[in-house]
Formats: structure tokens, C-alpha cells, sequence
């Protein structure tokens, strides 16, 4: 990026934020490493501790990362005098009826955004679990989650650095290995792809599960790490494919396979529980080939663990199809499979949505 390139992006981000009073609905993004979303304006206890559980934390949906786009519609000021947005996350679509799809709706704190004219394009996402931003000095400005998009430029073509520019406007650098290029065309092949995000998604084996929490795990955070829809989204974003943030859309988005002997490595599992009378997706598990399911789950030891397929659901994949009952657990539950490695031009249509996906 050119000197003039950044000026312009400085003063872009900085009349942003001297707006003095806002209209809303309001494009913003988000302006922190990473922001809790809430379904009322209250914030996380801070005697809450990993893991976490629906019933531990009920009000967290999911978590929003720096740079990410939001739509926000209201303010309020709660009784401790926080200030809080109600917003909705267009990178984060969830499907409801009648109103069809949309960013999922919540609350975070207003000091967690900034107002801009328009959505910033990315062409950077972050890969590592945790990665660096660093000023120029190589020190420490703040320590990003996986899935973090950015918008920079490789230094030289020699260096191990990109040269990215933070939502407030400020100037940072990130690390070569910490970043996947967004290229507006996905270059892999589908099976280096399936191969690459299952590697991905076995990083966070051991890490807490955490109702709503869309992070890598990090101690300096109250709530992070990661539930099971989210680990399978942030696998696929750290490789500029977007899929859904939660199970039952990305269940929607995805291509139905009917028998389990037609799974391969990075397709998807889904449960709907009968015992609830829900017609959403509860949970999704990737399956990992050799007859093994990665998943992150309460059951057990509370994190993202590797199972034998047969183990989790009291039979091999090959005999069970799409639609077919598992009751060998406390909960009963309908079994579905699917894909979002159909052909390339579906890969291509997560790359598509990575880079344009926003309201306009």
C-alpha cells in the first residue's frame, strides 16, 4: 500500500469517527480484537470461566472480530450508564422466517465499533490461531483471533511482513505466516482444500468448548474458543472461504449428501434432536476419514476432541443415510450429511461471499 494509498485511508477512517452525531442504520466496524454479541445489552459475568454452556451463558450468541462489518440500528445506556449498540453482523447471515436472510441481531458495547461510509474490502484473513499486530518498532500492538480479516500490502516480495492499516487508521504489520492471501480466484484444488481445512480444524483439538464463542482460545479473554458450528466456520474462513456462522444455515447453504458411505474428508454431520421437536440443526461434527469425526462438544471433557465415528454414533458411517435416527444417547437425534466441496464452482461461491459479502 502507497503512501497516498494510506493517507487517504487515515483521513477516510478519521472523518468516520468525528461524526457527531449518528443516523442510524449505520454501517460500522467493529474496532476491537474481538467483541462478545449479545441478545440483551448486558455484558459477560466476570466469574464466568471455559467451559461454557447455553445454560452457563445464555445471552452470548457469537463474537465478532476486528475489521468485521456491522449494520447498527439503535444506542442504549443501561443502568450502570454503558453505552450499547443493537447491531446486526452481515458476515454472519442467519435465516429466519418470514424474513429470510439476514446478519444475526445482538448487542455490543459502542465502544467496540466505528461509524464508516462504507464496508473496507479485505484481502487478507488471519490463519494462525493467534497472530501479532505489530508496530514498527516490531513491538506488540494487539493480539488477533483466526478468522480476523485485514486489509494490507506485502512490504516487498522478499519480506516476511504485510503492511496493514487497523480500523481506527492506525498503521500495523503482520507476519507472512500468520495471513492467507484472499485471491479473488481459489487456486487449490478441492482435495488440497478438504486436506488443508480438516489440518486447520485439528489445531483447536483440546481448546474449551464455548457456547457462542467464534475466537481462537485465549486466556486474556473471558469468553473465547469455540462451539461446534463456529470451529467449522472459522476452519473455512482462515482459507477465504465463508460458510454460515451457525449449524442450521450452514446445513442450509451446503449440498445434501443422502448416504453416509459417500462421505469424504471435510464434508459435514449434522444432528437435529428429536427429543426437542426442533426443526434446526443442533450440532455440526467434521468428518475426518479412517472412520473419525472431529467435534468440539459438552460431552466428556467439555472440548474439541477427535471420535471414532462409530463410537459417537453407535454405528459405521456407511450404514446410515441422511434422515436416519441416533438413540444411543442421552438425547435423541436425526443424522444428516453434507458438503460445501460439491464442485469448484461452489468453493469459488465461498470465495465470492468472503470478498463481496456485506450490506450495501
Amino acid at each position: 500500500m502507497n503512501k497516498l494509498k494510506i493517507f487517504v485511508s487515515l483521513l477516510f477512517f478519521t472523518a468516520s469517527t468525528l461524526l457527531c452525531e449518528t443516523m442510524y442504520p449505520q454501517k460500522m466496524i467493529l474496532s476491537v480484537p474481538v467483541a462478545d454479541l449479545r441478545a440483551q445489552p448486558q455484558a459477560n459475568s466476570s466469574d464466568i470461566k471455559l467451559p461454557t454452556s447455553d445454560v452457563i451463558n445464555p445471552l452470548q450468541i457469537t463474537q465478532i472480530l476486528l475489521g468485521e462489518h456491522i449494520l447498527a440500528h439503535e444506542e442504549y445506556v443501561d443502568e450502570n450508564s454503558k453505552k450499547w449498540l443493537k447491531v446486526n453482523a452481515p458476515q454472519q447471515e442467519f435465516y429466519k422466517v418470514p424474513f429470510g436472510w439476514h446478519g444475526f441481531p445482538g448487542w455490543i458495547e459502542h465502544d467496540q465499533a466505528l461509524a464508516v461510509d462504507s464496508y473496507p474490502v479485505h484481502n487478507l484473513v488471519v490463519k494462525s490461531l493467534l497472530a501479532n499486530l505489530l508496530d514498527e518498532a516490531k513491538n506488540i500492538l494487539q493480539t488477533v483471533s483466526i478468522g480476523t480479516r485485514l486489509n494490507g500490502e506485502k512490504l516487498d516480495k522478499e519480506s516476511n511482513l504485510w503492511r496493514v492499516v487497523l480500523p481506527d487508521g492506525q498503521i500495523a504489520f503482520i507476519k507472512n505466516d500468520d495471513v492467507y492471501p484472499i485471491n479473488a480466484t481459489v487456486e487449490e484444488s478441492i482435495d488440497d482444500l478438504r486436506k488443508s481445512i480438516i489440518s486447520k480444524a485439528m489445531e483447536f483439538l483440546g481448546s474449551s468448548y464455548s457456547w457462542g464463542g467464534r475466537s481462537a482460545q485465549n486466556e486474556l479473554l473471558t469468553i473465547s474458543s469455540v462451539d461446534c458450528s463456529s470451529l467449522m466456520n472459522l476452519s473455512f474462513l482462515a482459507h477465504g472461504l465463508q460458510i454460515p456462522r451457525m449449524s442450521h444455515e450452514q446445513f442450509l447453504r451446503s449440498e445434501k449428501i443422502e448416504e453416509g458411505k459417500d462421505l469424504k474428508p471435510g464434508d459435514l454431520i449434522f444432528f437435529t434432536s428429536i427429543t426437542k421437536k426442533s426443526s434446526r440443526m443442533d450440532h455440526v461434527m467434521m468428518y475426518l476419514g479412517d472412520n473419525k469425526i472431529l467435534e468440539t462438544t459438552t460431552l466428556d471433557q467439555k472440548k474439541v476432541r477427535v471420535i471414532p465415528f462409530n463410537e459417537r454414533m453407535c454405528l459405521t458411517y456407511d450404514l446410515l443415510q441422511s434422515g436416519d435416527i441416533i438413540d444411543c444417547t442421552e438425547d435423541r437425534f436425526r443424522i444428516f450429511f453434507s458438503s460445501f466441496f460439491k464442485d469448484e464452482e461452489m468453493v469459488q461461491g465461498l470465495r465470492n461471499d468472503a470478498l463481496n459479502h456485506a450490506y450495501n
